[in-house]
């Protein structure tokens, strides 16, 4: 237990080292991929208001994976993970309306649970072409703590799920929790035999070298973080 707090406790100072360096040394980006889970107003980590989202995709172009790295003005990519049913109800008819695209993670586990999407809300919103399917494994769970075997059916049966449930191709993936202490490059080599982008959530704004890749860094939005200078 004590070998894995310290563990843990390194790559989380690796990380905000990582990202403080970012903003020192390279400062400004013009390409973003937003985080979103839950629209409500109850102020947690990962919960944003129905007028403060409506605030943060004003006056925003947002992109689908395949013009996002061509693209050269400023530009951002919409991502929810989980997708609870607070999505469905308050964010997907604002995105629709301005007909914008977004990228929905979608852990199996959670599919058809009560308070997240069911199968038929699903393929109603992939009618829209704006909607983008990913996958978020079947279950929510560590990648690194994983064996490699579990982590390769978590991989390949979610993918295999999700396209043969709702007729679509899947091919990007971002994992649970998203850290680097959760996902290392043991397990974005592993993810790449079956998807072509991976998702992470380390909080710094896509450059040349995260296109290369094809490992595309988050930063999570919620009521407090919605106005951050660098993304606006």
């Amino acid at each position: 237990m004590k070998g894995d707090i310290i563990y843990r406790l390194y790559y989380i100072l690796k990380q905000r080292a990582i990202v403080f360096f970012d903003k020192v040394i390279k400062r400004r980006g013009n390409k973003f991929v937003l985080m979103l889970h839950q629209i409500d107003n109850t102020g947690g980590e990962y919960s944003i208001s129905k007028t403060n989202f409506k605030k943060m995709i004003e006056g925003k172009k947002f992109l689908t994976l395949k013009s996002f790295s061509f693209f050269e003005e400023k530009s951002y990519l919409l991502t929810f993970d989980d997708v609870d049913e607070s999505v469905y109800d308050l964010a997907i008819g604002v995105l629709e309306e301005k007909d914008i695209p977004y990228y929905l993670f979608l852990c199996v586990e959670y599919i058809n649970k009560e308070g997240y999407l069911n199968e038929k809300q699903i393929k109603r919103l992939l009618k829209n072409k704006n909607c983008h399917i990913g996958s978020h494994l079947l279950h929510h769970k560590l990648a690194r703590k994983m064996q490699k075997e579990e982590l390769v059916k978590e991989l390949s049966d979610s993918k295999r799920y999700l396209e043969e449930t709702f007729g679509i191709q899947v091919d990007s993936v971002a994992f649970p929790y998203g850290s680097m202490y959760a996902c290392g490059d043991d397990e974005f080599n592993l993810a790449k035999k079956y998807y072509k982008y991976i998702f992470t959530t380390v909080p710094t704004p896509c450059r040349n070298e995260h296109f290369e890749r094809n490992v595309m860094p988050r930063i999570n939005i919620n009521n407090k973080t919605f106005t951050r200078r660098e993304i606006q």
